[in-house]
């Protein structure tokens, strides 16, 4: 499994995680939240696509895990709430119980 660890990503197995104390997740950035957005999307909404570059821009990681595009950020701004209601394929995370109510405050 790949993880953050102290600003760079390393291969670890499950036994060097427990050996790190580090808990086994596939969160693989240290933001608060993740956006996951359909690949099949990216080719229908254009908004969609300048919203990928927009992070990538501000240097925010984006992934991919082959169905979908992952972006990793810390803050949603008031204009992206209204992109990621207006499109239901797309689900935010929080990493923790904090940013999971960031989310429920934002409506998402």
């Amino acid at each position: 499994m790949k993880k953050y660890v102290n600003g760079k990503y390393i291969t670890l197995t499950a036994a060097e995680l427990a050996a790190l104390q580090v808990e086994a997740t596939d969160w693989l950035h240290p933001h608060r939240l993740r956006i996951f957005a359909p690949l099949s999307l990216a080719f229908e909404r254009m908004d969609l696509i300048l919203y990928k570059q927009r992070f990538e821009l501000m240097g925010l990681p984006v992934d991919n895990d082959g169905q979908n595009i992952i972006l990793y950020c810390n803050k949603i701004v008031e204009g992206d709430v209204n992109i990621i209601k207006s499109l239901p394929e797309i689900t935010v995370e929080g990493k923790d119980d904090e940013a999971k109510q960031y989310l429920t405050d934002l409506g998402l």
